[in-house]
């Protein structure tokens, strides 16, 4: 990624106001970020119960625990735009299960290998800030 688009990046993680998506950026480059694979199964997107008690999934709990306050949906281009719906609330609520708000200081960051029409979902790519290569 060229210094224009990495200067763009910082930007919009700075001003946080909404997920960005952006290519050719590694997960690894993301210094203590929380990773969701684009490809993991809808439930780990949901809560789940342990007896009587709703608990949100093991990667929201890890996210409230850090200092840094980084979500990365992993490769949402490897999976098809039908699929990346799965992450909607994510992107447009800022909570889990209508239950768990995400905190105000997390930056939510997708990455792809290449942005095209095909690759990303509209309604997707409609509430995200981009950072194509």
């Amino acid at each position: 990624m060229n210094k224009t688009k990495m200067e763009i990046l910082k930007t919009y993680i700075e001003a946080n106001v909404a997920p960005i998506l952006v290519a050719g950026v590694k997960t690894s480059d993301i210094k203590g970020a929380v990773v969701i694979p684009a490809n993991c199964p809808d439930a780990e997107l949901t809560s789940h119960w342990v007896g009587a008690e709703e608990r949100p999934p093991a990667w929201f709990v890890q996210l409230t625990n850090q200092a840094a306050k980084f979500l990365v949906i992993d490769g949402i281009d490897t999976i098809k735009p039908a699929a990346q719906v799965k992450f909607l609330e994510i992107l447009t609520h800022r909570q889990v299960a209508s239950a768990w708000k995400l905190p105000a200081d997390c930056v939510i960051i997708l990455t792809a290998n290449k942005i095209t029409p095909k690759t990303i979902n509209e309604e997707v790519y409609a509430v995200v800030a981009h950072v194509e290569e």
